[in-house]
């Protein structure tokens, strides 16, 4: 129940209240569960109050300084909060369905389970919200500022993000389908497993992204890049992916680093044209390459590998196979391939000793065993990967050429 007293004085009216605030500065405000339906609150001061439950159904709150208040429950369906000061405020399971927070500033508020159906949120300031579990279906967010926000596993349908700042957003699981973002800017924002169709993207402004599951590794695009490649899903393929490294690159000197480079690339410029390697990318002693047909993704594996041997340097392959999203033209060079299975060979690379090639049983199930030689092997997880802790045992597959 609220505190009688500050109720009676709220319901004066905002200038009678505002005074009594400055007159009464170590009074906080109790204004829990009380039904202010009806009373003009623009320009209020509930600067830290406590506001648990309380019922603002269609109230004008335009311009209110709320940093800090107690807004759990609250409910606040088509309220008026535009320009409202909600910074750091706890918004915990509050109703603001279809409520206009235009150029409010909910930095740092808590916004945990809340409902934002259809709320209008355009040009506000989101940044390190929490956001855990917000239903924002249909939310307008147009020119919204979301910095370093968390959205995984999100229901984003048709929400308009168009114009906002959307830097470094967790995205990953999130349905993003008829989404509009047009003029947004999405530089490392992670999309792992996002579903994107029918999205819009017109003039995204995107300088890398994270396609991997953990966040880490780094996909560049020139300006333009972005909307070019994942405008349109082109098609779906189920292929293999390798990644390798060279051992203790990181220990050797520049000289040594640029030489290890230098033969990488050629040899997995020479074959990868022998063993039709699609959307390859290299980045100082790594490769990625992409192969429709699992048995030469394994040759290419097993002849690299040697190759680098011979000219004195030792690789750690890791291979997985799954469906893969390719984005863009499928034909154009810098066309840009997704899916966890990038992830699952990216993690499995670590766990080969020099000079081993490993694969997971995704990929062992579609090789021609008659042209390997394939042994199960147990090894410790590097890091803690999809449910497997750092130190865990991990089941994988060595590869050798038939002798």
């Amino acid at each position: 129940m609220p505190n009688k007293e500050h109720l009676k004085i709220l319901i004066k009216g905002t200038e009678n209240w505002n005074r009594w605030r400055k007159d009464n500065p170590n009074k906080k405000p109790d204004l829990n569960w009380a039904d202010l339906t009806g009373v003009n609150l623009a320009e209020v001061n509930l600067i830290r109050a406590e506001l648990q439950g309380v019922n603002l159904t269609g109230v004008s709150l335009d311009q209110a300084k709320l940093h800090g208040a107690d807004l759990q429950w609250a409910i606040l369906p088509f309220t008026s909060l535009q320009g409202v000061d909600l910074q750091g405020a706890d918004l915990r399971k509050a109703d603001l369905r279809k409520a206009d927070l235009k150029n409010a500033n909910l930095r740092r508020a808590n916004l945990q389970n809340a409902k934002l159906q259809g709320a209008i949120l355009e040009n506000a300031n989101l940044e390190e919200a929490d956001l855990l579990e917000t239903n924002m279906v249909q939310a307008k967010l147009q020119g919204a500022k979301l910095l370093g926000c968390t959205l995984a596993n999100r229901d984003l349908s048709s929400v308009n993000l168009s114009g906002s700042n959307l830097s470094n957003v967790d995205f990953r699981f999130s349905n993003l389908t008829d989404c509009i973002l047009d003029g947004s800017v999405m530089t490392g924002a992670r999309l792992f497993e996002t579903q994107r169709s029918g999205w819009s993207i017109k003039g995204v402004k995107c300088e890398y992204a994270y396609w991997d599951k953990e966040g880490e590794i780094k996909t560049d695009y020139i300006p333009g890049k972005f909307e070019s490649a994942f405008s349109e899903i082109s098609k779906d393929l189920h292929a293999a992916v390798l990644f390798i490294d060279i051992k203790e690159y990181s220990k050797m000197d520049r000289d040594l680093q640029r030489e290890a480079e230098r033969v990488l690339l050629g040899h997995c410029a020479m074959l990868g044209k022998r063993y039709e390697a699609k959307f390859p990318k290299t980045w100082g002693d790594a490769y990625l390459g992409v192969f429709e047909n699992p048995d030469n993704a394994l040759e290419f594996a097993l002849k690299l590998s040697k190759h680098l041997a011979v000219d004195g340097f030792k690789s750690r392959i890791g291979l997985s196979h799954g469906l893969i999203e390719i984005h863009g033209d499928p034909e154009a060079e810098d066309v840009t391939p997704s899916g966890s299975v990038f992830t699952e060979a990216a993690r499995l690379e670590p766990l080969a000793q020099p000079g081993e090639v490993l694969i997971t049983d995704s990929l062992h199930a579609h090789v021609d065993k008659s042209r390997f030689d394939t042994e199960r092997v147990t090894r410790a997880m590097a890091k803690a990967y999809d449910g497997h802790p750092k130190g865990s045992e991990y089941t994988c597959f060595l590869v050798n050429a038939k002798k």
